[in-house]
This record gives C-alpha cells, sequence and structure tokens, in this order.
C-alpha cells in the first residue's frame, strides 16, 4: 500500500503529526537517547523551513549506545502508539505510526563511522562520519530543538550531493543518496538474511526473515504490527 506524502497531508493532520514527534523525542530522551533529525526531514527543515511535499515518512536517528530501546518501547506503546520494528529485513529502525511514520535509525558506533546496519544483515547499510557528530548544532523546527550533525551544509552535500535544488525523485534511495551515505544500496542487492543461506525466493526470503524476528522476540507482544 502506498504511503501518502506530506502534499497529501491536510493542517489538521499535520498539527497532530507534530504533536506526535514532541510526544516521540521526549519519550526517546527519557530513555537516554539524543534524538538527531534525519534523513529528508532534515534536508527540509534546512532547506525550506518545511517536509519535503513529495516525502512521506519522518526521520530520527539515535546513537545505540546509550539508548534503552525496551524503555522506550514500553512507554510509547502506554502512550498509546502503535509500533513496528525492522531488524533482519532492513536498517534497524522503530516505527511509531502517526499520520505519517516516525521512524527511529539506530546506529552504532565504529573507527570511522556511525553506521545503520548489523552484521548479519548489511544490505541497506548508512554509514556517517565521526566527524559530524564531534560538535553537533541545533535546529529549531516546527517549533521542537532537535541535534543535527555538524557542518550540517557539509553533512547534507556528504549524504546527498546537490542537495540545495530541490528535485522530485522516486522513492528508490538510490536514486538520491550518494555512495559516501549509503555504498550498498548502489551494488547490486541481495535478497536478506534467509536467502544467503537457503537461497530462497525474495518474497519468502522476507517472511521468513520476519518469521525469525517473532522468535528472537524482537517485537512487542502487544500492539506492535509487523
Amino acid at each position: 500500500m502506498r504511503k501518502p506524502s506530506f502534499s497529501e497531508i491536510d493542517s489538521e493532520k499535520l498539527k497532530k503529526l507534530v504533536s506526535d514527534m514532541k510526544q516521540v523525542k521526549k519519550r526517546l530522551e527519557q530513555s537516554g537517547a539524543s534524538v538527531y533529525l534525519s534523513g529528508g526531514t532534515l534536508l527540509g527543515a534546512v532547506r525550506s523551513n518545511d517536509f519535503i511535499p513529495w516525502d512521506w515518512d519522518v526521520e530520527f536517528m539515535v546513537h545505540r549506545k546509550n539508548f534503552r530501546r525496551k524503555q522506550f518501547m514500553k512507554t510509547i506503546l502506554k502512550d498509546g502508539y502503535n509500533i513496528k520494528q525492522s531488524f533482519l529485513s532492513g536498517p534497524p529502525k522503530i516505527s511509531v505510526q502517526s499520520v505519517v511514520e516516525i521512524e527511529i535509525f539506530e546506529f552504532r558506533e565504529e573507527e570511522k563511522y556511525y553506521s545503520c546496519s548489523y552484521k548479519l544483515r548489511n544490505r541497506h547499510d548508512m554509514r556517517i562520519l565521526r566527524k559530524f557528530f564531534r560538535k553537533p548544532s541545533k535546529i529549531n523546527f516546527k517549533g521542537i530543538n532537535f541535534a543535527v550533525p555538524s557542518p550540517v551544509e557539509d553533512f547534507l552535500t556528504w549524504r546527498y550531493g546537490d542537495w540545495q535544488n530541490p528535485k522530485e525523485t522516486s522513492r528508490s534511495k538510490k536514486t538520491y543518496l550518494t555512495e559516501n551515505f549509503s555504498p550498498n544500496r548502489h551494488k547490486k542487492k541481495k535478497k536478506g538474511l534467509i536467502y544467503y543461506t537457503m537461497k530462497l525466493p525474495r518474497k519468502l526470503a522476507k517472511s521468513c526473515d520476519m518469521l525469525i524476528v517473532k522468535i528472537l522476540g524482537c517485537c512487542s507482544k502487544r500492539k506492535t504490527l509487523l
């Protein structure tokens, strides 16, 4: 099912989304996370102080080191939100269901980068040079203060290339992310953890990946959507 873009969302729903963003950020910070604005949300905030009309989600980033995921999951479920998690079938993230999905990407610390991937499954490898986090700066977006990589303009160039000129793109991230940020997206895609060992078709492999997530207890037993 196609996700709606921001150009298709009315003003009342946008107000609700901003309220949900504040609540999710609050719960993340209570769980030990420093919350960074990320992805197309950061790009729109810097370039036009607004959501990108053809974008379809909100993106936050947290460092895995200090993030108490279980605590966050418990409190956000008590707040009445539905959530889903992705670990084996894509980059590690938590999606909070709002007017659009609020995506929370977890990055782990490595020697030169912060990386958003698992060693068993890094087809969707995303990485950011650590230098962009030495002295993070602040940005106010929709009345909410966020940390952002710094210098933010240099980071956006490193991630997107020519980011200052808006260009509507397809929903394939390969078309607008540079190889700096997402090197494996520019390589031939593989079909997942199960595919590596069993050579199953893509759809069946994804179903098996999701089954493994359930078995490992990665998803909450209540209110968690797959």
